[in-house]
């Protein structure tokens, strides 16, 4: 999409003034952005064979988790490279290709921006891996002191609709240009576990994020476009700076906007949380039960726990009391359509009730009841 904005304008020329990925970083991602297997038959007795090396050995696999995912592990004896464990069937296996993204952080005039890279990587059991050429694919310009009106840029490459790492999915012949943020493009990571070995060294970054970035990175952010969103956000800056950085790690950036008035009462009266998530379930109770959530009555409690628990037990008896109030309603709703459909049901069969049509030992009359017709349902058995 051709630039349009001022703000478009400058990010396209700046980004034709970025440099070239230089040989170090291409170290760095071929040695953070992808994982290294050791395939195995799926059968019992059988040796592993390292991706890495070409070596063969025996291992007991070790169950270890990442980035929420659960995969067994085993170290090769040759190289010293922790492998993930791939079982393939007899006959396939002895070819990986592993798509990998890497990000690199940096910044351009009064942009912080985010550049992603990709490649494939190529393993086998006869030679060691060797590597496709790397491409910039996608650039994320986000403005460190953004003016009204301004959010994220994306220039990009064109690209199918798959998954944003797969190196296939990209028009590697097209340029750079600007793409909406509702499009496919505005993807960052979510808990794809490519992303979580970003590198994070920036060349120059304000100094609100040089102070707090190596706390934020023990939270649980997998993407970097997340971790710098919620950075240079107004509200996460107050927080950390009144030393109420647990909230921005046990809250999403959505529930600290929902939840920003009860926030700032805690932010008055130096209230601090021991569980902050279950702090903001007691307010979102409160909320339902419809309490006044800017009274530090109500959110600064001296026990949270017995609170909680409080609030919890009178929500569940008022959500009884409705649920019993909804059941009597929808009942009462009921009974008056099917009032409805008596009165109708009579209004049009009325006039055919003394009709009686006789031949030999044979009457056949008009049935005068909703109860006549069910049972006459019951007894010849249709619909």
């Amino acid at each position: 999409m051709k630039a349009r904005t001022k703000l478009e304008k400058e990010v396209m020329a700046l980004s034709a003034t970025l440099p070239k990925i230089t040989p170090h970083q291409e170290a760095v991602m071929k040695e953070k952005a992808f994982w290294k297997f050791a395939t195995k038959l799926n059968t019992i007795n059988v040796k592993y064979h390292c991706q890495e090396c070409g070596a063969k050995f025996y291992a007991d696999p070790i169950e270890k988790k990442y980035g929420g995912r659960k995969y067994n592990a085993v170290t090769c004896p040759e190289c010293g490279e922790q492998l993930h464990e791939l079982l393939v069937e007899k006959g396939r296996g002895h070819r990986v290709d592993v798509p990998g993204i890497h990000c690199f952080i940096t910044t351009k005039g009064r942009f912080l921006v985010l550049r992603y890279f990709t490649c494939e990587k190529i393993s086998s059991t006869t030679q060691r891996p060797y590597y496709s050429p790397i491409f910039e694919c996608c650039q994320n310009w986000i403005p460190i002191n953004p003016k009204k009106g301004e959010g994220v840029t994306i220039v990009a490459r064109n690209r199918n609709t798959g998954l944003f790492y797969r190196i296939q999915e990209w028009n590697w012949s097209s340029e750079m240009s600007i793409k909406k943020a509702s499009s496919p493009y505005a993807y960052y990571g979510g808990s794809n576990p490519f992303f979580q070995d970003c590198e994070w060294s920036v060349v120059r970054v304000p100094d609100m994020i040089r102070k707090y970035s190596a706390y934020l990175k023990k939270s649980s952010y997998s993407a970097p476009y997340n971790y710098y969103r919620d950075m240079l956000d107004v509200k996460v800056q107050t927080l950390l700076q009144c030393g109420y950085g647990d909230v921005v790690r046990w809250l999403s950036n959505s529930d600290i906007y929902t939840y920003w008035d009860s926030i700032r009462i805690c932010l008055r009266n130096k209230y601090h949380a021991r569980d902050w998530t279950m702090w903001r379930d007691m307010v979102k109770m409160q909320r339902d039960m419809q309490r006044d959530t800017r009274n530090a009555h109500y959110v600064c409690p001296a026990d949270l726990h017995a609170a909680h628990d409080a609030i919890m037990r009178e929500h569940r008896r008022a959500e009884e009391v409705r649920r019993k109030k909804a059941a009597a309603e929808q009942l009462r709703k009921q009974m008056e359509r099917e009032k409805e459909a008596v009165d109708m049901f009579y209004s049009f069969k009325a006039k055919f009730f003394d009709i009686v049509l006789q031949a030999h030992d044979f009457h056949v009359i008009v049935l005068a009841t909703p109860e006549a017709h069910l049972q006459e349902g019951d007894a010849m058995h249709h619909c």
